[in-house]
């Protein structure tokens, strides 16, 4: 009889035992900026040692916040996330009415390295208006003439005149230099389209270079900004030093 009674009584105890292990405990604070700020709706997770969450909360408008759990025989944490911030994660004595006041940094981003380039059409620099060919050309296009065509505020007449607003260009370069010698036709009707980054209307264009700010000049000129590849195929072509005709053959 003694051993039934005895045997009996286990269960009890091992369940008293159960229930002096497992103890609320309440945890509250404040989560706040580096400067003093309350964060609000910070999330608010107690985990154990695992990193399971136990509980959940919230802060409140004013960066409060309360969590109570039912602690066992483990270590636990207070682990603390809100957007912008980096996660504060800290472990706590399990105490009741702990007080833990948190304070968040801030999360630094590192952005990707962002090229910008311009979509424009047209641009003016002092005094050399600049127009895009890729913006203007069309899929039939074959020489730049049928590109300079089309520019706004420019013609080109029956004999392979240019003009600009009405006022006939005096000289025409390739990249900057006078190539052609009044020869306009050479450039319009020989330079391939794809050879060709800008058409540049440079107004008060002084021809002698040494004059150059000294001298006014009333004049204006066409120039044709060729692209890298197409300077490249200028520098190493073996017929550079046979004249304007064989360079432009070569181009294209």
């Amino acid at each position: 009889m003694l051993t039934k009674g005895f045997l009996l009584c286990l269960p009890l105890l091992s369940c008293a035992v159960f229930l002096s292990a497992q103890n609320t405990v309440s945890i509250s604070g404040s989560v706040k900026d580096s400067i003093g700020n309350p964060v609000a709706s910070a999330s608010i997770a107690i985990v154990n040692q695992a990193g399971a969450g136990v509980t959940f909360g919230t802060t409140n408008d004013k960066g409060l916040f309360k969590c109570d759990f039912q602690s066992g025989n483990e270590s636990y944490a207070i682990k603390v996330t809100a957007m912008g911030f980096q996660q504060f994660y800290q472990a706590i004595e399990q105490k009741n009415n702990e007080l833990v006041n948190v304070v968040l940094k801030q999360k630094s981003y590192k952005l990707a390295e962002v090229t910008i380039k311009s979509n424009a059409k047209i641009s003016l620099s002092s005094d050399t208006l600049k127009y895009s060919v890729k913006g203007f050309q069309e899929s039939n296009d074959r020489v730049i003439g049928d590109v300079i065509n089309r520019l706004p505020g420019i013609k080109i007449d029956e004999n392979g005149a240019i003009s600009y607003n009405g006022k006939r260009i005096t000289n025409v370069y390739i990249d900057g230099d006078n190539l052609l010698d009044g020869r306009y036709k050479m450039a319009t009707n020989s330079v391939p389209v794809g050879a060709v980054e800008q058409v540049q209307v440079i107004e008060r264009d002084q021809p002698v270079k040494a004059l150059n700010g000294f001298v006014s000049s009333n004049n204006v000129s066409l120039n044709i900004k060729l692209t890298d590849s197409a300077k490249t195929m200028m520098v190493n072509s073996a017929y550079l030093g046979a004249g304007n005709k064989a360079y432009v053959a070569e181009l294209n």
